[in-house]
């Protein structure tokens, strides 16, 4: 049986970065595609692509808890917005637009999920221990915590209506909201489906070769594109930046004490020249002032 899938792009705004994901996703014939921008700052015109809007109404209307900081630590909303206005799928992918998926064509990764029958696929899906940072927003939840890596994951159709109605649940409860109070996607979704006894798995776990690794899949440190582009690896990178984005990063990382590593040192030198380096090293560290 073909199960019908639709890839969501995260975001909010539709920079180069986002334009060429949706491009990318596009290209994968096994998925319909739409940008789910979150415009409670600003309307986000995204082309000729199709968009499903996160605003302060929708999430009233969806009974969603209005948190400051949704668009960046509720991932899982932008997926219950898309499923409110395109229920007919069997299965919804969220993406962010700074992950590679470094293959020879979109459709060849997507295949690999074909047959893959869980309700949630995320890299790094497991249980947490009291010392990871959302343990404590999910800790009250009667079961073990659990936690992934957002940037690309997959939910069964099931799994949305259902992490849709508890979110709904604990938005309209009394309660601490405030902050990491409020469970950010990973521990939220993960915990939610695990005790729910929905089928959760690391998204390598329907690859012999593995598809996430620590060393290109992580937190933090930014992976520049051209520095990746056309390895053929078969494998998701994340975070990855254009060329300025790059830089911007890294020199923020610099001012905040960060020393640079030695794999950035090569990028500079190799994709930068020599001058960017030494101006990335001579960088000072922006001190806190004190009254």
């Amino acid at each position: 049986m073909v199960r019908s899938n639709l890839a969501i792009l995260r975001t909010n705004a539709f920079d180069a970065s986002s334009a060429a994901q949706i491009e990318a996703l596009s290209r994968a014939p096994q998925l319909d595609v739409i940008i789910c921008a979150d415009e409670r700052n600003s309307p986000v015109d995204t082309g000729r692509w199709p968009k499903v809007s996160l605003t302060e109404s929708s999430l009233t209307a969806l009974g969603l808890h209005p948190h400051p900081r949704a668009g960046w630590q509720c991932g899982d909303y932008f997926y219950y917005h898309v499923f409110a206005e395109m229920p007919g799928y069997d299965f919804y992918w969220l993406v962010e637009p700074d992950v590679l998926i470094d293959f020879p064509d979109e459709e060849e990764f997507f295949a690999l999920f074909d047959a893959a029958p869980h309700d949630y696929l995320v890299a790094k899906f497991g249980k947490r221990g009291p010392g990871w940072n959302w343990h404590g927003s999910m800790a009250g939840s009667g079961s073990n915590v659990y936690g992934g890596l957002f940037p690309v994951s997959r939910l069964s159709a099931r799994a949305i209506a259902a992490l849709h109605q508890e979110r709904a649940a604990a938005s309209s409860a009394a309660g601490d909201k405030r902050g990491k109070r409020w469970p950010n996607d990973e521990s939220f979704v993960g915990t939610t489906l695990a005790k729910l006894g929905m089928n959760c798995a690391n998204l390598n776990a329907v690859s012999a070769a593995p598809l996430c690794t620590p060393e290109g899949y992580r937190r933090g440190d930014p992976l520049l594109l051209d520095d990746l582009r056309q390895r053929g690896s078969r494998q998701l990178y994340h975070p990855v930046l254009l060329r300025d984005q790059y830089l911007t990063k890294l020199r923020r990382w610099r001012q905040h004490g960060g020393p640079l590593k030695p794999d950035q040192q090569r990028v500079l030198l190799q994709h930068f020249g020599v001058d960017m380096l030494e101006a990335m090293e001579a960088i000072a560290i922006k001190r806190p002032k004190h009254c």
